[in-house]
């Protein structure tokens, strides 16, 4: 027995005459009356000295109903000042139970058309985007998870090597390619990256957000 699929507007579904298959295209999240967003930042130069996971870049989501769908996270970071020999280490890590926000580095300007990757879209509902400065972030009040959610690292050459290239460019922490699992984040949930570098030598980064808000998934 044969089975068609109509559309709602009436149109049947295209059917390759050879292989007999339905032919899909890929598409974004529909996002509804909400959107998609993305945002990046950087820091300025950042000190000498930082604590092992100093926390460096902060997406805090506090919509009570939707849910920010984060699809791709990039960053880089450059040395500027000689470092000691030794490995840095970037880690994506989730929060959970986000009462109270950070009281220091930068925070990004989402309010009015900024972030939107259509002008028509709703202004992002996000709570707060956030990159260190010069110095750590400090924490606000959440708990973070025990085990980081992804990585990316590199090396350090010597007290010579002011120009080490820690990151990049544009190293993957995360990405959402359809297949795999987005990273889902509800009310007081968001994602921190912490920074573990060599105790001398100053250095720069920039991180890279997108993600989607919906209704559900």
């Amino acid at each position: 027995m044969s089975v068609q699929i109509r559309g709602s507007g009436g149109s049947l579904a295209e059917v390759q005459s050879g292989a007999l298959a339905v032919r899909a295209t890929a598409v974004p999240a529909d996002v509804g009356a909400l959107g998609a967003y993305g945002v990046s930042l950087a820091s300025g130069v950042m000190t000498a000295g930082l604590a092992v996971g100093a926390e460096i870049f902060q997406f805090r989501w506090t919509h009570a109903s939707q849910l920010a769908c984060i699809t791709r996270v990039t960053m880089w970071a450059g040395g500027i000042g000689g470092f000691t020999a030794g490995v840095c280490r970037f880690d994506l890590t989730i929060a959970r139970g986000w009462t109270a926000d950070a009281a220091s580095g930068t925070a990004a300007t989402m309010t009015g058309n900024n972030g939107k990757k259509r002008s028509s879209y709703a202004t992002s509902a996000v709570g707060a985007v956030r990159v260190a400065s010069t110095a750590a972030l400090s924490s606000g009040t959440k708990v973070l998870d025990a085990q980081a959610l992804a990585s990316v690292g590199g090396s350090t050459l010597g007290s010579a090597s002011a120009g080490d290239k820690l990151v990049g460019p544009a190293a993957e922490l995360f990405r959402y390619e359809g297949t795999n699992h987005p990273i889902l984040l509800a009310a007081n949930e968001g994602l921190v990256i912490r920074a573990t570098v060599p105790a001398a030598g100053t250095w720069s980064f920039g991180v890279t957000a997108e993600w989607s808000e919906l209704t559900e998934f």
